[in-house]
């Protein structure tokens, strides 16, 4: 027998996170034959959002950008902060949304690194190419501020605004003077054409390839920031060659004449400013009332995940990227069954080689069973390259300093300090090396002085482990990328290179940030692109509150911090004083001599 034909219709009302259905069966006849009932609990995608309606004005997100653009902010309270997969979530959000038509910044109080600033600049050349407009409003811009600026449709500037464009400059400060003058000596352990960390005490200048990478290196920064501009404003670069070299900084009107800016006015002028350029004075909205970008996704069960992974800062065991907490976090992502793929967010200038290879080990071991992508931020060099030469795939930009692949060691020792400050230091010893790295204990800061250099045969020791570790560090990375030893070698020497230069040397696969890194993940995890939800988990998970706001509190607040042991989360952006931060990591210590061999920090960000 031939079954009878069942006809079914469904009414129903999908709300965030409910929803109701009846469902009337009916015969051939037209005969109702039974009624089927269905609550769901649980979102689902798209839903109905009562707020939602459509205006008949034009909508324009609102962004203030008062602040600093990290890497992740607290859930709670954190003002100072925005986060950079926020904003990414923002733009992608807005651009889907039907009733946003732009987005206007205000640039005023903005914090950041140039790497992050191209990320978001990326972004928003995505949001324009879908037909909607950005704005963006400055009163005091650096180089890199004006470069994020000037992707936009319209710049204006306010009335007292400046923009300050003096070019690039990659420098260092050196102490060897210093330390002669309070009798300490300084030896450096270098064997590296490229690897000049330790200038800054055995040297009183530049040496000519230190002088020769870091030219390189800005000029490489400084080609981007000049073609993202020429690019976007239309302006020659012979013309913005000719601004930069003229004037330290221009006025509004200035900004004006140069055709850097589209107009002068406050930024409580915006809604009169779209009109005058559009025609129709928009509506502003919050960006808390952008509307989620939604999709119809008809799989069953939780979303799969992809997982990013931070490591932040001074390659370092227990701060920084903290190498034993990501090492840990790595091992318990390769075996999660609903992680589809992982992201390393590598952003260090290096340091200690053991977080830097605990970390490495677990990426390699993760990338045999599901996808491992390093995204570098604005430096991924030596130990921050140790960390990303895993990956399967690297993404990086042009505004990352990566690569300088190498090792250096140095040595301060009490040359005539005793008879200087009358401090003196006396031993006995079993062994005839024990007393090195012994000396004088500085009271109060607890800084160890070594009472002598290195002998000649500690001399040839030092340079044994240094060698070695750079041919083990040469042979990691050419097993890492699928390339000869030597070629390594020959573009290693501690040399820094930019993102473009890395690629074409092929230490890195692709320019790109994180937002292309997400995407990619998806795709080599076998998921679509596009169109089928993905939950993205960050580790560490976010902090429900900032320690930093806490620790800045007087009162009650900054008690609570101290008794609670609330700790600020590493610093965001690699700091930009790096002479006194590479001199803080090798004395930090009570009773540590001012001593270190290992991979060393690059340059400064400039």
């Amino acid at each position: 027998d031939v079954q009878d034909k069942v006809v079914s219709v469904s009414l129903g009302l999908a709300l965030d996170g409910t929803g109701f259905q009846i469902i009337p069966h009916y015969d051939k006849d037209s005969e109702r034959i039974s009624t089927s009932y269905l609550i769901r609990v649980g979102e689902q995608f798209p839903s109905f959002d009562p707020d939602r309606y459509i205006e008949d004005k034009p909508q324009v997100v609102s962004v203030p950008m008062k602040g600093r653009l990290s890497y992740r902010k607290a859930r709670w309270f954190d003002r100072d902060r925005m986060a950079l997969l926020d904003m990414i979530e923002l733009i992608e959000n807005a651009k889907h949304d039907p009733e946003v038509d732009g987005i206007a910044f205000n640039l005023s109080g903005l914090e950041s690194s140039r790497e992050l600033l191209w990320e978001v600049r990326e972004k928003l050349k995505e949001f324009k190419a879908s037909g909607k407009q950005v704005y963006m409003y400055v009163d005091r811009a650096g180089m890199f501020t004006y470069y994020f600026a000037s992707v936009a449709d319209k710049v204006w500037i306010d009335p007292a605004g400046t923009l300050v464009l003096p070019g690039m400059v990659a420098g260092r400060t050196f102490w060897k003077g210093f330390l002669e003058k309070i009798g300490l000596g300084s030896e450096e352990f270098r064997y590296f054409t490229y690897k000049s960390a330790f200038e800054m005490l055995s040297r009183r200048d530049m040496s000519e390839p230190d002088r020769e990478q870091r030219l390189a290196m800005i000029a490489d920064l400084y080609d981007e920031w000049r073609g993202g501009i020429v690019e976007a404003r239309g302006i020659s670069a012979d013309t913005l060659d000719a601004i930069v070299d003229s004037v330290i900084a221009l006025n509004a009107d200035d900004a004006l004449a140069a055709g850097l800016v589209d107009t002068v006015a406050s930024w409580s002028d915006v809604r009169e400013l779209v009109e005058a350029w559009n025609g129709t004075k928009p509506e502003l909205r919050s960006r808390r009332d952008v509307a989620a970008y939604s999709f119809a996704d008809p799989a069953w069960g939780e979303p799969p995940k992809v997982a990013v992974v931070y490591a932040i800062g001074d390659c370092d065991l227990d701060t920084g990227i903290r190498g034993r907490y990501t090492s840990r976090t790595l091992n318990k992502l390769a075996k999660r069954k609903d992680v589809r793929a992982v992201i390393l967010r590598a952003d260090s200038p290096g340091g200690d080689a053991l977080p830097s290879d605990l970390v490495a080990r677990e990426m390699k071991a993760l990338a045999e069973k599901k996808p491992m992508i390093v995204s570098q931020g604005s430096v991924a060099a030596s130990g921050g390259y140790w960390i990303s030469m895993y990956g399967s795939r690297i993404f990086t930009s042009p505004l990352t300093l990566t690569g300088s692949i190498g090792v250096i060691g140095g040595f301060v020792w009490n040359e005539n300090f005793s008879e200087k400050t009358g401090f003196t230091y006396d031993r006995v010893q079993i062994g005839r090396h024990a007393d090195l790295g012994e000396g004088v204990t500085l009271p109060l800061i607890g800084v160890a002085i070594p009472d002598r250099p290195f002998t000649d045969e500690e001399r040839h020791g030092a340079e044994r482990l240094i060698r070695g570790w750079y041919d083990d560090f040469t042979a990691k990375v050419a097993d890492g990328r699928l390339l000869t030893q030597s070629y390594v070698d020959s573009i290693g020497q501690g040399r820094i290179w930019s993102g473009p230069r890395a690629l074409e040397l092929g230490l890195v696969d692709e320019i790109g940030g994180l937002d292309n890194a997400i995407v990619h993940a998806r795709t080599a995890s076998g998921l679509p692109a596009h169109g089928r939800r993905v939950e993205v988990i960050e580790f560490p998970p976010r902090s429900w509150v900032n320690p930093e706001d806490f620790g800045q509190s007087g009162g009650a607040l900054g008690l609570a911090a101290a008794w609670l042991g609330l700790r600020a989360e590493p610093d965001m952006k690699i700091a930009d004083d790096y002479e006194l931060r590479y001199y803080r990591r090798i004395s930090q210590n009570p009773g540590e001599p001012l001593f270190m061999v290992h991979p060393a920090d690059l340059p400064a960000e400039e």
